[in-house]
């Protein structure tokens, strides 16, 4: 028993079991970032308003960029509408780089409004590239079609409406090219010569712009639209002169004066008298009868 005991005491111990310690954060540990939660706001580059990740286009909608998508799905869908209005139909673009967008792409995130006028735009460009292919004149159709073959009557499937593709304007019913070309000719020499003798024989109203034409009598000119007075050689404003003198015309008028010269100030009187004198009878005219003479 003595030497059982002595053995037993002779028999080394077993090391304690180990604690288990817990490692704070950061320390020894490698951590996964944390991956963002539909939660988390991000704030759009265009309103610059904080939204979920949700109301941003994710990289499904728009799988042909490798960036992050910082707009939200509503000022990309106006972004959209800018760009598909005031752009080739192949031009459009992404709002954050100039990578051009996928037809799948502009689908996805557009209004059906929008979209619905791309693809008629990628469609009449297509169609476009057949040299037979031509537009409806109507003003109020947007349609198009194939004509082919020597008719020059191109009549829309889709309004009715009738052009002629010889002289590219609507149909001339009862003429022929050759008679409507003649006709047409004529007509725009006589407007050019009417043009020039306006230009010629008449001046804009320095107020209205609108084309006066004087036959005789003084320089002291009154506007039918406007009511403003001038003076037909220099075109300065008449009321000035009237009340004040005729130094007031352009000094290289004919009807210019000095300051001070006494036939000016007799003038300037009798002009601002007369001026007085038709307010006062205009006046009268308004007040009895309802009406100013023009």
């Amino acid at each position: 028993m003595e030497r059982k005991r002595q053995m037993d005491d002779n028999t080394p111990l077993e090391p304690p079991p180990k604690r288990r310690t817990s490692t704070p954060l950061g320390h020894n540990r490698i951590v996964a970032p944390a991956l963002p939660s539909a939660a988390t706001p991000r704030m759009c580059e265009v309103c610059g308003e904080d939204k979920s990740i949700n109301s941003f286009p994710n990289a499904t909608q728009v799988s042909s960029h490798d960036h992050e998508h910082d707009v939200c799905h509503e000022c990309f869908t106006m972004h959209l509408d800018v760009e598909v209005d005031s752009k080739m139909w192949d031009q459009v673009s992404c709002p954050q780089c100039p990578s051009l967008l996928q037809q799948h792409e502009i689908q996805n995130l557009a209004t059906p409004e929008c979209f619905a006028k791309y693809a008629r735009f990628a469609r009449r460009a297509a169609l476009s590239s057949n040299p037979d292919y031509r537009y409806c004149f109507s003003t109020s159709c947007e349609s198009g079609q194939v004509h082919e073959g020597q008719e020059p009557v191109f009549s829309c499937q889709e309004c009715g409406h009738r052009h002629c593709t010889v002289c590219e304007v609507d149909w001339h019913k009862d003429e022929t090219c050759e008679q409507y070309q003649s006709r047409n000719q004529v007509q725009k020499e006589y407007e050019a010569e009417s043009e020039a003798t306006l230009q010629a024989t008449s001046k804009p109203c320095p107020n209205c712009q609108a084309r006066i034409e004087k036959s005789d009598g003084c320089d002291h000119m009154l506007c039918s639209q406007c009511q403003h007075q001038f003076c037909w050689a220099c075109l300065a404003d008449f009321i000035p002169i009237a009340r004040h003198g005729l130094h007031n015309h352009h000094p290289d008028c004919p009807n210019h004066r000095p300051a001070g010269d006494n036939n000016e100030d007799m003038i300037a009187h009798a002009g601002a008298m007369l001026l007085m004198a038709n307010g006062r009878f205009q006046e009268m005219l308004e007040e009895v009868f309802g009406f100013r003479l023009q």
